[in-house]
């Protein structure tokens, strides 16, 4: 049957036929099933089938993805572009307001999960190319809030892609300033704003694609979630006026 995932508020689902789905992904929730999360993934969430989803959220990024209900429609999607957008706040404020961040990333030397920026000339670096839009600032806490679309999916991209510009995300417990791994004292604030966030405040709000199928195109817009909002305060009225502009 064409609707056969669990429908709950918990895990949204915008969109569903007999070939995908469309769903918003909550924080705090695994996309994958893994050792630790074998009954708490997304995928196990939706359904006891197996379902192939077409991009991975890290676990602690909210928002828009697509998941495919069988193999041939996963290899489809996988060949074909998608275009990504996220929204995330972060410490300082780029310079130059919008551009372009085109750097490999590398598994960092030791590590299973961090990774680093690498010279183009490294053999273990992988291409990554990242846009990026201020779209508000609040400087009274030294932030920003960028738009950020993806060219490549490499592992914790933005991520690793804001701190090697010198503006990691709020609250990211592996790459911003109270982290163990890559410790910074440059933002005051650090440490009260990482605290009321509590995750990094990265959400996948819009993706556009081609149906394997149809051939339609396909457009989806997630608003940013509360716990972003509260971060912002008085200034996400704002940021809805701003992101209602934008198409």
């Amino acid at each position: 049957c064409s609707s056969d995932l669990r429908r709950s508020p918990e895990v949204p689902v915008l969109y569903e036929d007999q070939y995908i789905a469309v769903c918003v992904k909550p924080s705090d929730m695994v996309t994958h099933p893994t050792h630790g999360h074998l009954d708490d993934s997304l995928l196990t969430f939706l359904s006891e089938r197996t379902l192939h989803p077409v991009m991975r959220l890290d676990r602690q990024t909210s928002g828009l993805i697509v998941i495919a209900k069988n193999g041939y429609i996963h290899d489809r999607m996988v060949r074909s572009p998608i275009e990504k957008k996220y929204i995330g706040i972060n410490y300082g404020t780029y310079t130059p307001e919008e551009g372009i961040i085109d750097m490999p990333i590398k598994r960092r030397e030791g590590s299973v999960m961090i990774r680093d920026c690498t010279t183009k000339d490294d053999p273990k670096g992988r291409d990554a190319v990242t846009h990026y839009k201020t779209i508000l600032k609040l400087p009274e806490d030294d932030l920003s809030v960028v738009i950020y679309k993806l060219e490549t999916g490499r592992c914790h991209q933005i991520r690793v892609h804001s701190l090697y510009s010198g503006h990691p995300l709020v609250g990211d417990g592996l790459y911003g300033p109270n982290s163990v791994d890559n410790p910074s004292s440059l933002f005051k604030n650090s440490k009260r704003l990482d605290a009321s966030m509590g995750r990094q405040a990265l959400h996948a709000m819009s993706l556009v694609f081609t149906h394997p199928v149809t051939n339609e195109e396909m457009r989806f817009r997630s608003n940013i979630p509360s716990d972003m909002r509260s971060l912002l305060g008085s200034s996400a009225d704002a940021l809805d006026e701003i992101l209602g502009d934008l198409k």
